[in-house]
């Protein structure tokens, strides 16, 4: 599975993509993507995007601190053919909408 963090203003971190294919990793998120991320409630969205390479789900999810400080910025991109990556992200936010369940509850 491939992941991209980025820092709250947007600015790629670190990825996981392959050192041959850098060209293909956005550098920065755009603007709007990251007022949409802060504007919603869960601090997580799904875009769907459409490019020469076919369809693509994007999502986006704030990375927080204890003190649930956004400090960061998780975005994992998702071929839309593959059944696969849509049950693995699923999968993936239901893991993480649980485990900030858990540091809500313990902290």
């Amino acid at each position: 599975m491939n992941l991209e963090i980025y820092d709250t203003e947007g600015r790629l971190l670190i990825s996981s993509f392959p050192r041959c294919g850098q060209d293909t990793v956005v550098q920065i998120i755009p603007p709007a993507v990251i007022d949409s991320l802060n504007k919603s409630p869960e601090k997580q969205i799904r875009l769907f995007e459409k490019n020469i390479k076919g369809e693509t789900i994007s999502s986006y999810t704030f990375l927080t601190d204890p003190k649930f400080k956004p400090i960061g910025i998780l975005h994992i991109p998702y071929t839309s053919k593959s059944d696969f990556y849509q049950s693995e992200m699923k999968e993936s936010l239901g893991k993480r909408f649980w485990g900030n369940q858990v540091v809500l509850v313990f902290p």
